[in-house]
């Protein structure tokens, strides 16, 4: 009998383990977050005019190439990207929006933990903090604490090492959507 209450106690106790994580994160909005001053949904003029400040140049220039709608800074050997796409629902006035910042150092010893020191210095305390990812979100899965696969996450800032990347995930599932009503073939007869 004693077996059977030392068993049940230790399974209540396993399965407690990954809410008390999940209660215990720092839960954050990603979307007000920026990468070298550009932010989710900014038009292409405000996110050139804001990564220029950043880096204090005059302008930050780009080829306007026909389905590329993104441009690349680089100092220093790091590389900033910036990605646009069309806003949902469509506005004439700022149509295409930043869907995705990425900021990368080059491959060099100390680098890795510099970037880490920076990202906690201007975002705070990761929502989820693992091995090879940091992650900072508002709704991290309940069972790992990561930042993926959520429906309800409007973004996500993700901390890979060399690499840091702001994404706005309710706009890619908005793209996705309005993808899936017009593949949606309706009868004309």
């Amino acid at each position: 009998m004693q077996l059977k209450a030392v068993l049940l106690a230790l399974a209540a106790g396993f399965l407690m383990v990954p809410f008390a994580h999940a209660a215990t994160q720092r839960t954050i909005d990603a979307r007000n977050f920026d990468i070298a001053g550009v932010k989710l949904g900014m038009n292409l003029e405000e996110a050139r005019a804001a990564a220029a400040k950043h880096f204090q140049v005059l302008s930050i220039e780009f080829d306007k190439v026909p389905g590329k709608d993104w441009f690349v800074y680089k100092k220093d050997g790091a590389t900033l990207t910036v990605q646009f796409v069309q806003r949902v629902p469509d506005d004439a006035s700022h149509s295409l929006v930043v869907h995705e910042v990425k900021y990368a150092m080059p491959a060099t010893a100390g680098n890795s933990d510099a970037m880490k020191e920076a990202a906690l210095a201007k975002y705070g305390p990761p929502t989820y903090d693992g091995k090879y990812i940091a992650s900072w979100c508002a709704k991290p899965e309940l069972k790992t604490g990561q930042c993926f696969n959520s429906q309800d996450e409007k973004a996500v800032l993700h901390l890979k090492g060399l690499t840091l990347e702001l994404q706005d995930l309710a706009l890619q599932r908005a793209i996705l959507k309005q993808g899936e009503k017009l593949k949606t073939p309706k009868p004309n007869f």
